[in-house]
């Protein structure tokens, strides 16, 4: 069981304790997860590339090609490796009282988002298994984000909401390919 009271290895990333469980207990090569990081801090275009869409058939054949059997930890590396947005320098700019009510604000959006996941699974259940990786991926972050242009996501969505359910979602196909 992870202890969230002891210093992570991905403390240095700068992630939240949640992105430090969820990088800790799926990551085999933790040691790689850095330098992956840093790959895709180096690269921006194509960390963009691969979150617009890691489960387009390219972008796992580029992945397994270069990654190998730790695919996943790369993919999880792209994810981690978003950079702030213009939410985060608008944010930085408010008065302390406007900050803090932006932070619950935050809080009610993620609730938001975790809603409109949980109804389009359950309205989509029967389909799931029917749809492509790409497609279901595409679905997701669209309902979760409710757009599939980047530059309006990193506008209007705080970085650790953007790596969380971005992270939920990798998680869910991990889990997903397991099953079948």
């Amino acid at each position: 069981m992870h202890d969230l009271s002891r210093p992570s290895p991905f403390t240095e990333l700068g992630l939240t304790k949640i992105e430090e469980y969820q990088t800790e207990v799926r990551t085999i090569n933790k040691e790689s997860l850095g330098s992956y990081i840093e790959y895709y801090r180096s690269n921006p275009e194509e960390r963009d590339r691969i979150l617009r869409n890691p489960f387009s058939k390219d972008v796992i054949k580029q992945m397994k090609s270069f990654f190998g059997s730790a695919w996943w930890t790369g993919l999880r590396a792209a994810v981690l490796a978003e950079p702030e947005g213009e939410y985060e320098r608008n944010y930085r700019q408010l008065p302390r009282q406007q900050q803090r009510e932006q932070l619950y604000e935050q809080i009610d959006s993620s609730a938001r988002m975790t809603i409109r996941l949980q109804r389009y699974i359950e309205e989509h259940l029967a389909d799931l298994n029917n749809m492509s990786d790409e497609e279901l991926y595409k679905n997701l972050s669209r309902v979760a984000f409710e757009s599939e242009d980047q530059n309006e996501i990193r506008a209007h969505y705080a970085l650790s909401q953007r790596r969380g359910f971005r992270l939920a979602i990798v998680n869910f196909f991990e889990d997903k390919q397991r099953l079948l």
